[in-house]
């Protein structure tokens, strides 16, 4: 039984070591693809944002059927992207729930995204048990939003990698990135405002 858990031991610091790598390596590439000028024309912020970067505002259903609106939920809003198949976002799901029950206490929209590729799964019956799994576990503390593919609020964000969690700020002209959560461990972050 002890080598049971010394295994899942080690398996989880692999994942949290792999989450933490890729967040670097993005970051890196990033950095690399705003030096060279190859950003995308389409999403200027195709690679991970970073404190102080500005996405547009968006507009898209939630698993509920309700209109969700980023500039009509209030002056703050705390995200996260997850996606169907992603081992990290299965680590980093119970984080996230933790501080959405707590942000939402405080009356701060959270939205959770979920990727899922219904045209490229082999185990289609897998994929959407995944998928419905994850709706179920987001839905109590936040509004879930499904995309098969990149549309609407992936599209909106640029975003490339999951999981990814945010706090924004809400302004006229879009929605501020005021603090990310690169790993699991740094979820509490997103449970504060952002300091003047």
């Amino acid at each position: 039984m002890m080598i049971v858990y010394a295994l899942c031991s080690v398996l989880a610091a692999g994942l949290i070591v792999n989450l933490v790598m890729t967040v670097r390596l993005s970051s890196a590439v990033s950095m690399l693809r705003h030096e060279s000028g190859f950003e995308s024309r389409d999403h200027p912020l195709s690679a991970p944002h970073l404190h102080g970067s500005t996405v547009p505002h968006f507009e898209a259903r939630s698993t509920k059927g309700a209109l969700i609106g980023s500039a009509t939920l209030g002056e703050e809003i705390v995200t996260g992207f997850f996606m169907v198949g992603c081992p990290p976002c299965k680590t980093a799901l119970p984080f996230f729930i933790d501080t959405a029950k707590r942000v939402s206490a405080d009356d701060i929209p959270v939205i959770a995204v979920i990727r899922y590729e219904s045209s490229e799964v082999a185990d289609k019956l897998a994929h959407a048990e995944e998928l419905r799994t994850l709706i179920g576990q987001l839905e109590e503390y936040s509004h879930v939003i499904t995309e098969d593919g990149d549309q609407e609020v992936i599209s909106t964000f640029g975003q490339t990698f999951f999981p990814a969690f945010y706090r924004l700020h809400v302004r006229p002209d879009g929605l501020y990135v005021a603090k990310e959560a690169p790993t699991p461990l740094h979820m509490s972050e997103l449970e504060h405002p952002q300091s003047s």
